[in-house]
């Protein structure tokens, strides 16, 4: 009970933001800006644009390497998604974010020695009447991105489908 106060204080910041890298901690900022440049047409003073559902999933799907470098799994859950939901909360007058969409896409794999790259899921070929499927020799998302990384990942999509 004793954050509730500061909880409280978050969500009365968010109402009076004008942009959502004002709502979120400083280490997802430059992340942030880049991402609703990159995956959207938003302007960044642009509440409404960039908290539409497509917007919102776009940005969110482009970001979450970056928000796990720059500010840790902890400080990502804790911190990050709360704001963000928080600041489309008001901008969309109570609505929620918007889920994640969990159609296949490629994952980020996060390395303490070389940052973030794109790989490939893991992937199976689609079965025909001449083939069998075989896994390929690409690593899986949790393997790539090991224990600690395929944890944040997790608890990041987590965290978007509590906020439903």
């Amino acid at each position: 009970m004793r954050f509730t106060p500061l909880i409280v204080a978050g969500f009365a910041g968010l109402a009076t933001a004008q942009r959502m890298s004002d709502a979120v901690p400083d280490c997802a900022v430059e992340c942030l800006e880049d991402g609703i440049q990159s995956a959207t047409d938003c302007a960044l003073d642009d509440g409404d644009c960039v908290c539409e559902v497509d917007n919102y999933r776009n940005t969110y799907d482009v970001i979450q390497a970056c928000v796990l470098l720059a500010c840790g799994a902890a400080r990502s859950l804790d911190e990050v998604l709360p704001a963000a939901a928080g600041f489309c909360s008001s901008v969309t007058d109570g609505a929620t974010a918007p889920p994640v969409d969990d159609s296949p896409s490629p994952t980020t794999a996060v390395t303490s020695s070389s940052g973030a790259s794109q790989t490939p899921a893991l992937t199976t070929p689609e079965p025909t009447a001449e083939s069998t499927p075989s896994p390929t020799d690409e690593p899986d998302a949790a393997s790539a991105v090991g224990p600690a990384g395929a944890v944040g990942l997790a608890a990041l999509g987590l965290g978007l489908l509590v906020l439903l």
